[in-house]
């Protein structure tokens, strides 16, 4: 009888302490913050240039920037300066997407030019070292800029997304068949087009889209689609901010976080990340000129 009593001591022991551990790991995973990954557009050649890189290194580790999209000009893709950004990124454990795009491209039902940037790019990766080698594609094909699409009725609008998706459907077999992850940037509203096509987009066009969710209006409505699309078909979701100053581009204040300021842009981009509680979901800075001016004007910059 004694023996019996031990025993059921000893496992109401054992029960107490696993309950106890659980408890405690389950109460520090409440109170730790989510954690975030940052990206940063660059569309030009200065922050590829050997006497930028110290500066852009800085806002990189600053701004705890893990990926970079880079443009390249045709002269700078050969260039030693960008054998040497992509090193030098590497070392720091910093991705390289390559960035490149056309509104045209959006014309192609088959893909053409975008396969032959996928040609170039494994191109560049097969002739490269290990760590100066592009870590993907970051296509930004925006065909709603296109001018048969202005002016259009919805239903030819969907006709002209539609062979938009297409041809992302067949660029991305090439690319899964070189083994180059392919994200797409996108607008916030081309459900309103057709969800189904967005949704095919989404599941058989890319490894993830990067959308630009220029407007502070309604920044968690406003792609939420997406972010359940991408959930659904387990493909990474990039929220892009918005940085230069209104005017630009036709930007109004609305659009962009140039008078809002990073303090804020950071707040609400951990909204989002709470609201969302997507792990594949990440931020981005568009893109690294204003944000280098921003941080300039705040002087110390960011905690």
């Amino acid at each position: 009888m004694n023996n019996k009593k031990w025993m059921w001591a000893v496992l109401a022991v054992l029960v107490i302490v696993i309950v106890g551990v659980g408890l405690f790991f389950y109460l520090r995973q409440e109170e730790t913050p989510p954690q975030s990954h940052y990206s940063l557009f660059s569309w030009d050649d200065e922050a590829v240039k050997a006497d930028e890189r110290e500066d852009f290194l800085s806002i990189l580790s600053q701004m705890e920037i893990d990926t970079v999209y880079q443009a390249l000009s045709s002269d700078q893709m050969e260039s030693k300066d960008t054998e040497t950004f992509l090193s030098d990124l590497s070392q720091k454990g910093i991705a390289v997407y390559y960035l490149a795009g056309d509104s045209a491209w959006g014309r192609e039902k088959d893909g053409a030019s975008v396969r032959a940037v996928i040609e170039q790019v494994a191109h560049y990766n097969k002739a490269a070292g290990k760590d100066r080698r592009f870590a993907g594609l970051m296509l930004d094909v925006e065909p709603y800029l296109l001018e048969e699409w202005k002016g259009a009725s919805d239903e030819d609008k969907e006709v002209l997304f539609t062979q938009y998706v297409d041809g992302m459907v067949e660029a991305y077999q090439a690319a899964r068949k070189e083994k180059i992850p392919m994200l797409l940037c996108i607008p916030w509203f081309y459900e309103k087009y057709s969800e189904p096509q967005l949704g095919r987009l989404i599941a058989e066009g890319c490894d993830g889209v990067a959308i630009m969710n220029y407007r502070r209006s309604d920044e968690y409505g406003q792609i939420e689609t997406e972010v359940e699309l991408a959930r659904k078909y387990e493909k990474q979701v990039v929220n892009i901010a918005e940085l230069q100053k209104p005017g630009s581009h036709d930007l109004e204040d609305v659009n962009t976080y140039y008078n809002e300021g990073l303090d804020a842009l950071r707040a609400s981009w951990d909204v989002l990340e709470r609201r969302f509680d997507y792990d594949r979901l990440s931020f981005s800075y568009h893109y690294y000129a204003p944000l280098k001016e921003l941080l300039e004007g705040q002087g110390s910059g960011q905690e």
